[in-house]
Order: structure tokens, then sequence, then C-alpha cells
């Protein structure tokens, strides 16, 4: 799933464009956010071409550069160039019109078919009509918006993984880290010190990735938030247990299972210790179960880096 940032009459303020320096000043700006999101490996910006033809409120966006440039043609020619000639010379859509792009932010978003989610490029200005959820106007919110649509549309466990190694940088994640996704939500047993099954919850209405994938984006999220170097393992667990709001603990007794093989960017492998694991109880839904959800992760080096590996997410193990 692609993340599309539509472009409009609304995403700017030409009011304070009187002189060149000014103009300079506001489109550096406007081209230094298109490269953060273009870059970012998981979102693009599209410029509809027929934008600045949108009342915004009162004329268009070309009659509103008029009035403020009030007949300098230097300061008018400088603008369409470096709008059309650098700014957008990589972002302009054909494909879409303008007033599609608001029906796409507004009625449509997000498109699973197209496998696209839509948000709105803001840097001064209000977007009416458009949810401040959805504004990208710097790079914690581009950001936020990603971590909206996993948390919204999930769509299966293997294009929650892509996206999530695309969103979350810091982040490792173990190769059979999609098929443990499916298991959240399974049924899953609660025994007694003598090892006998006591209850069980049933399946989850919606299992897997699915069902499950705003606390896991949370749990996610915060690990990424993470800076490792310089701690000890009790205060990056309490850091996780702040950023998420779940419980963060070690396993308690020592398990073969959470130890995972990885390979390291030499090609060499290494075993992992994951037994570290956040805590969460309920599905998308909150339907009153008290599942038992885990996000199990263990720290790797690799080339003198420290990361975080998320091993498993699913049901207890």
């Amino acid at each position: 799933m692609d993340g599309i940032v539509f472009f409009g009459p609304h995403s700017i303020d030409i009011t304070a464009w009187t002189d060149i320096q000014h103009v300079d000043n506001a489109l550096n700006n406007l081209k230094s956010l298109i490269r953060v999101i273009n870059k970012s490996g998981y979102a693009k910006v599209k410029v509809p071409e027929d934008w600045a033809e949108e009342p915004n409120p009162d004329y268009n966006f070309w009659d509103g550069i008029e009035i403020v440039v009030d007949g300098n043609s230097q300061l008018m020619g400088h603008i369409f160039t470096e709008l059309y000639d650098q700014t957008f010379s990589e972002c302009i859509d054909t494909k879409t019109n303008y007033s599609d792009a608001v029906l796409y932010l507004t009625d449509n978003n997000p498109d699973e078919k197209k496998l696209q989610y839509y948000g709105a490029f803001k840097l001064e200005n209000f977007w009416p009509s458009i949810s401040e959820e959805i504004h990208v106007s710097d790079e914690n919110q581009l950001n936020k918006w990603a971590h909206v649509y996993l948390a919204k549309a999930p769509i299966n466990e293997d294009n929650y993984t892509d996206r999530c190694q695309k969103i979350f940088p810091n982040l490792i994640f173990h190769h059979d880290f999609p098929e443990t996704l499916k298991s959240h939500g399974s049924a899953s047993p609660a025994k007694d010190a003598k090892g006998k099954k006591i209850r069980s919850y049933a399946k989850a209405p919606v299992p897997g990735i699915q069902g499950f994938s705003e606390n896991v984006t949370i749990a996610l999220a915060a690990l990424n938030t993470i800076q490792l170097e310089g701690k000890t393992t009790e205060e990056i667990l309490l850091e996780v247990r702040a950023a998420s709001g779940f419980d963060c603990t070690p396993q308690g007794s020592n398990k073969e299972r959470l130890k995972f093989l990885h390979t390291l960017s030499d090609g060499t492998q290494k075993t992992v210790n994951c037994e570290f694991h956040i805590k969460f109880s309920s599905n998308n839904t909150n339907d009153g179960v008290e599942y038992k959800e885990r996000v199990y992760f263990g720290f790797v080096e690799d080339q003198d880096c420290k990361r975080i590996l998320v091993a498993h997410s699913g049901t207890h193990i």
C-alpha cells in the first residue's frame, strides 16, 4: 500500500510573496518537504495538473499571484519558473484532477483496491473539509499519518510487514515476522502450575493483523523511537512502557523458543535472545475479551550499531 500526498491550492500561503526573497524562502520550504516525503520510501507527492485553477477562496492561484506581485512581471516569471521547472518537476499528476484528489481524501481514504492511502500537503494553511489527521506539514506528521493507515488498513500480514520495514527504519524484522502476525487472536489456553489446561478464550472474530493492527502499530511505533546507546535494559523497557502505554517485561523463565536466528549484514548468522515483550490484551474493536497478545523483541549489534530485532507479534509463546 502506497501513501499519496496531494498538493492543492490550500497547501501554501501566498499572501507574503511580495518579493523574490519571500518567494524563494517559501519555495525552499516547499521543496524541502517534498524531498522528505518522496525519500521516505512509503509516500510520494502528487500535484494534480489543474490544481491552480481551483478557487482559493475567491480566485484561482494565478489570479491571487497577480494581486500579490502587483504588476511585477519579473517576480511573476520567477514564481512560475521555480514552481514548474524546479519544485513540481517530478510531481505533476496528469491522470488526477484536483476534484478527484479531494474525493480521494474525503470519501475513499484508504482505497484498498488501489492499495493507496491519501494525505493533504500543508504548510501554513488549513485545508478546508480535510481532516487534520491527514494533513502532512513536516516529517513528524508524515510519520503519524503513515501510522494511522498502518492501523486502519493493514491489508494482510505481508503488506503490513513490508510497510513496517519502510515506516520504522530503526527496527529489524525477523523473516518469520509476517507469519507470526497471523497468530494474533488465536485461542490461547491458560494452564495451571502442573501444565494442565484450565481455560481458554475463543478465536477472535477477526484474527491476524487485520484484527489487532491498532495495538501492534502502537507497540512498533514505540520501539522505533527508542535510542539504545548508553542505556541499561531496564531503562529501555521503562521507555517502551512510557511510549506505548503497555506493559513491557523480560521473560520470567528461559525459553529456547525465544531465541531467534538472525542474519547480519555481512552474511553471518547470530542467535538473538528475544525474550523482551510488549503485552496487550484487546483487539481493534475492544470487544471485552482479554487476549494474550505479545510483541517479542531483542537487541542485536551489527556493524557496531545496536538495534532492535522484532521477532514475533502474535499470541503468547
